[in-house]
């Protein structure tokens, strides 16, 4: 946006720690069920959507066509997840990961613009399947992805762009190359990730 923007707005409130330390714990939070979370604007939370599976329930739905601007946290999915569907959302200028992921499998995340986050994608040590399609990951203060040593999902036609960090981080032994991007590694562990990088990834 220009001078005067919603964007720089929120992202100067965020920068000072606004939506990170003083908003409030969640701007949706979803224990439960079969959600569908369509056409909200989430502005200066610590978490923006907290999708945290209480007592092992399982969590499922899709969050489509968001905007989640200026939180601590864009979107985080712990617990139990199925199915769970973050497609078409705007993810910018987050204090933390824009999207976090610590569940076991289950999650698809889908022509999302995530920009001017800390990190783009955050998938832990939990997450052991996962699909990450046709995002727009750009300008990202640290990494555009920062991937588990199980990781065995699927990371296909996204666009990773003129983000602060590494292209894709993955916590391992070894140094990675994939589609000619060099992959720091920071863990003990001695193991070999596999990751489906298709071509179409830019």
């Amino acid at each position: 946006s220009g001078s005067g923007g919603i964007d720089q707005f929120v992202h100067s409130r965020g920068a000072r720690g606004v939506g990170l330390l003083t908003g409030p714990a969640s701007g949706i939070r979803v224990t439960a069920g079969d959600v569908r979370l369509d056409g909200n604007v989430i502005i200066g939370t610590r978490t923006a959507v907290n999708f945290a599976s209480g007592n092992n329930a399982i969590i499922k739905g899709s969050l489509t066509n968001n905007v989640v601007i200026g939180n601590g946290t864009g979107i985080a999915a712990t617990g139990i997840a199925a199915d769970l569907l973050l497609t078409r959302n705007t993810i910018r200028y987050n204090a933390g990961p824009g999207v976090t992921a610590d569940v076991y499998d289950g999650v698809k995340i889908i022509a999302n613009e995530i920009t001017g986050n800390e990190t783009g994608i955050y998938l832990s040590e939990r997450v052991r399947s996962a699909s990450v399609n046709s995002n727009l990951v750009a300008q990202n203060f640290v990494d555009a992805m920062r991937v588990s040593s199980g990781f065995f999902g699927a990371v296909g036609g996204n666009t990773f762009a003129e983000n602060g960090g590494c292209t894709i981080q993955f916590f391992s032994a070894e140094q990675k190359i994939i589609n000619n991007a060099d992959i720091k590694v920071t863990a003990f562990r001695d193991f070999d990730p596999v990751v489906a990088y298709e071509n179409t990834n830019y």
